[in-house]
C-alpha cells in the first residue's frame, strides 16, 4: 500500500539521497547523453537545504521504498509545482500522481488560485500531463529550454480527479469511491 506524506525537516538528510537518486535516474532516462556527478549532488542538496523552509516534499511511499514525491511551493495565491518523479515501476498504475495531488489539496493554504509548473521541452510526456491537468504554455525560460504550464487550481483539482486512484494520505483526507 502507497503511504502519502510531508517531509519533515528531521528526516531531509537521511531522504534527500534517496530523492535525489529518484529525480537523476528519471532525468537520465529523458537525457542518456547526460552524466551526473558527486558535485551534481551536492551542488542539488545545497540549493534545496538553503531553501528548505519555502519548499514542500509530498513523499509516496511503499514501505521502506520512495516510490516518487511532489516538490512545491507557495508564494501568495500562486502554487508552484516544482518536480513530480515517480519511479519508473510505479508510473501509471498505482495512481501515484492522483495521490500526490490529494495529499497536495489538504497541505495548501487557503487562498491559492493560480498553479505554475516548469517542463523542459523535451518531456513530452508531462507536457501531455500538464495540459490533461488544465494547464496551457504560458511562456518560456530565459534559456528557451523549458515552458512556464499555468492555469487554476480549480480547474487542476477537477482534471486531477480523473486520475487513476492512490492509496492512502498521511493527511486523513477521506478516500471517496468518486475520488480515488
Amino acid at each position: 500500500m502507497i503511504n502519502y506524506r510531508l517531509l519533515p525537516l528531521s528526516e531531509w538528510e537521511t531522504l534527500a539521497p534517496q530523492i535525489f537518486a529518484l529525480l537523476s535516474g528519471n532525468m537520465l532516462a529523458l537525457h542518456p547523453e547526460e552524466r551526473l556527478s558527486d558535485d551534481d549532488f551536492r551542488l542539488w542538496l545545497w540549493y534545496q537545504t538553503g531553501s528548505f523552509a519555502e519548499k514542500r516534499f509530498l513523499l509516496a511511499e511503499d514501505g521502506p521504498r520512495l516510490a516518487g514525491y511532489l516538490q512545491y511551493s507557495v508564494r501568495q495565491a500562486a502554487l508552484l509545482i516544482e518536480e513530480i518523479e515517480i519511479a519508473p515501476e510505479y508510473q501509471v498504475r498505482f495512481g501515484i500522481l492522483r495521490g500526490l495531488f490529494r495529499e497536495l489539496w489538504a497541505q495548501l493554504p487557503p487562498g491559492v488560485e493560480t498553479v505554475s509548473a516548469f517542463i523542459h521541452r523535451d518531456n513530452l510526456r508531462s507536457a501531455r500531463l500538464a495540459e490533461g491537468l488544465g494547464l496551457r504554455p504560458a511562456g518560456e525560460t530565459a534559456s528557451g529550454k523549458s515552458l512556464r504550464y499555468a492555469g487554476t487550481l480549480a480547474a487542476v483539482r477537477k482534471a486531477a480527479l480523473r486520475l487513476p486512484p492512490g492509496g492512502k494520505v498521511a493527511s486523513g483526507v477521506p478516500r471517496k469511491p468518486d475520488d480515488g
